[in-house]
């Protein structure tokens, strides 16, 4: 079957079909595996296609308590590593929107933006995919002087319940450019700690939302 996009297989997860951004796990090394989380990084990335990483992790939560805090922009700051600010730009409906995020970087390099579409996907078997992609030409009333625009390739999550849905399996892969020059040891320490801090970040935010059956990430 063909699409705009091209499905490929999602070993992983039950064999799903899925619209493209989870590789297949020999695109992947691992490169860490502490506390409940393992973080990997692409095989033989080309220069110039940007970070990318995957993370994985099971969470003590169902995958609509996981999805109610993540869509709180409010909180989003407190939990996504190096966010600064994320806000909604335009519903396009209860699953999808276009939203925008505001990332902090080291001194002396400049903050950087993205503005991007966020869809929801319910799949079966109670599987659900987050996938966030940035818009191509934004509209220039968005743009800003003070900040370099960035660009997300993709960033896709998949939420599979498990153990009858009480907690949840996750699998976060990324590709992202930043745009501008960015030292090669930021973009290898950006590897390794981010989706670690994703996690336990998450795992903060639904502590305290009375989301989290156990500190499934405890030490």
């Amino acid at each position: 079957m063909q699409t705009i996009f091209k499905f490929t297989l999602l070993v992983a997860i039950a064999g799903v079909l899925l619209l493209p951004g989870l590789a297949s796990a020999d695109d992947w090394q691992k490169i860490s595996d502490d506390d409940g989380i393992t973080v990997f990084q692409k095989k033989d990335a080309a220069e110039g296609t940007g970070v990318s990483f995957r993370g994985e992790t099971i969470l003590a939560s169902n995958t609509e308590d996981i999805l109610r805090v993540m869509a709180d922009n409010s909180k989003a700051h407190r939990w996504i590593p190096m966010v600064v600010s994320r806000r909604n730009l335009q519903k396009i409906s209860n699953d999808e929107r276009i939203e925008y995020t505001h990332v902090s970087m080291p001194w002396p390099l400049a903050d950087r933006y993205f503005i991007n579409r966020a869809k929801v996907e319910r799949l079966p078997e109670g599987l659900m995919r987050v996938f966030v992609q940035s818009i191509e030409n934004p509209d220039q009333a968005l743009l800003e002087s003070d900040k370099v625009l960035g660009f997300l390739y993709y960033s896709e999550l998949m939420l599979t319940p498990i153990e009858g849905g009480v907690k949840t399996r996750m699998v976060i892969e990324i590709n992202s450019d930043p745009k501008g020059l960015i030292p090669k040891f930021l973009v290898n320490a950006s590897q390794r700690s981010w989706p670690r801090k994703f996690f336990k970040g998450l795992t903060v935010m639904l502590e305290e939302a009375g989301a989290l059956k156990t500190s499934s990430l405890d030490h």
